[in-house]
């Protein structure tokens, strides 16, 4: 029998009952006195020191390729090695440890740390730490180094390549390509911090954090901005990295349309801005014709009304398309933000800090939702404005105010879920930094330590 011919009506809900249905986590059990759980990806640049000389590091292939001393490393602290395709290729797609953490790699030679989800901050930052700790095994017995930062500061971008010969980034590069420079400048030469939280049990809840995590992306940009270098060289902005993604590709990035959401304050019309969202977005590839390039016009709306080489799209199918977007709020049964600079290892913990007191706070979620709601008609604005960090007026002090928000919310979580010297911290961060109008890339951007 023939699958079942999918439709728009069938893609809505697929978007609905899937990406903004909540999961339990496979294998933490909340309690009744925790708000959230809280899992990170972060990125990290790998490059190789020889004397005073810096070059990319390479993964694979060539004399002491980085994916070896790697994983023979990991493997003393229990890593496993994944392989991609016919593990008698011996190609090491990633390393899973015991307790769920995972190393993974991205095209540009960029190492990601992700994590399992915690409810409490202090047990995340120590499994962030579990994996650094490798890391700086590794700079200690070989050239290979390590940096946290939001782009690239120590190489052109004509000297990084893709590292990873996926069909998925292969296709993803040509296509980006396609459309400008800033594809190649986004695979190779950026690093962020992805902060996953809980969408919420109820209804009413998880629109509020869907809402409000939007809603937040032009102050998070500008309050942990850490990306000031590009192509080896000072820019005027603060975080190049958002600068990239806002040119990117505006049909597979940027900020969920909330205007008629707002009004109705029903999740169903957030349901809908993300299903007309990844409608509209162009096809990058069909596993089943990896060969063949779609113009931009294929989109998946296109796709499902016409038969591409006599090929419908079916559940995984949609399933690829949906991992090829990158809105800087991606909804996947959980809340991926993606709007941080990865950020200095001292602070990396401050922007997980800012977004748990304003989502986990029942009480501040309110009161975020209501400060920023009026800011919805001009949140491309600000966006475009958050890349100069806190120099828009408006910008810095609507921030000091969510800032102060995220730390009253803080003090209403439950005792044992913020630690008490990380929220100590929070305060140092705002008092030291923020109310200077400053955010990390006002330190400098070139400090090879994580």
């Amino acid at each position: 029998m023939s699958e079942k011919k999918l439709n728009q009506e069938d893609f809505r809900n697929y978007i609905k009952n899937v990406l903004f249905s909540p999961i339990p986590p496979s294998s933490i059990e909340k309690t009744d006195a925790q708000t959230g759980l809280i899992g990170l990806e972060l990125e990290v640049f790998s490059l190789r020191k020889d004397g005073d000389n810096l070059s990319p590091a390479q993964l694979y292939g060539g004399e002491d390729p980085l994916i070896d001393r790697l994983f023979a490393v990991s493997e003393t602290h229990g890593g496993e090695a994944i392989y991609a395709g016919d593990p008698a290729n011996k190609v090491i797609d990633k390393i899973k440890f015991q307790n769920g953490n995972y190393f993974h790699f991205e095209p540009g030679g960029q190492i990601e740390i992700r994590t399992q989800p915690f409810a409490k901050t202090s047990e995340l930052d120590n499994q962030i730490h579990l994996c650094k700790n490798i890391l700086s095994e590794i700079t200690e017995t070989s050239h290979y180094r390590f940096a946290q930062t939001g782009t690239n500061p120590f190489f052109e971008g004509s000297v990084l390549k893709n590292q990873i010969q996926k069909p998925r980034y292969i296709r993803l590069e040509q296509y980006l390509n396609g459309l400008s420079p800033f594809g190649r400048q986004m695979m190779f030469q950026t690093c962020s911090l992805h902060i996953n939280m809980d969408l919420g049990a109820e209804e009413m809840e998880r629109f509020k954090r869907i809402a409000v995590a939007n809603l937040l992306v032009p102050f998070a940009t500008a309050l942990f901005a850490n990306s000031s270098m590009i192509d080896g060289k000072p820019s005027a902005l603060k975080s190049y990295r958002s600068y990239i993604w806002q040119q990117l590709d505006p049909l597979r990035t940027g900020i969920l349309s909330l205007d008629k959401a707002l009004k109705s304050r029903d999740i169903d019309d957030l349901v809908l801005a993300y299903t007309e969202f990844a409608l509209k977005a162009p096809l990058i590839y069909i596993p089943e014709i990896d060969h063949k390039t779609l113009p931009q016009s294929v989109t998946m709306a296109y796709w499902l009304a016409h038969s591409i080489d006599g090929i419908y799209p079916n559940r995984s199918h949609i399933e690829n398309h949906v991992s090829l977007l990158f809105p800087e709020v991606r909804i996947k049964n959980y809340l991926e933000i993606r709007s941080v600079d990865a950020p200095p290892a001292q602070w990396e913990i401050i922007p997980v800090l800012f977004y748990a007191g304003l989502l986990y706070s029942e009480s501040h979620l309110d009161k975020a939702l209501n400060l920023l709601s009026p800011f919805a008609v001009r949140i491309q604005d600000l966006h475009r404005k958050a890349v100069y960090g806190l120099a828009d007026e408006e910008l810095f002090r609507v921030s000091k105010t969510l800032m102060e928000l995220s730390m009253e919310g803080i003090s209403k979580l439950p005792e044992d879920d913020i630690d008490k010297t990380q929220a100590q911290k929070f305060l140092t961060f705002y008092e030291t930094i923020t109310l200077q109008g400053k955010s990390f890339a006002d330190f400098g951007t070139k400090d090879l330590s994580i």
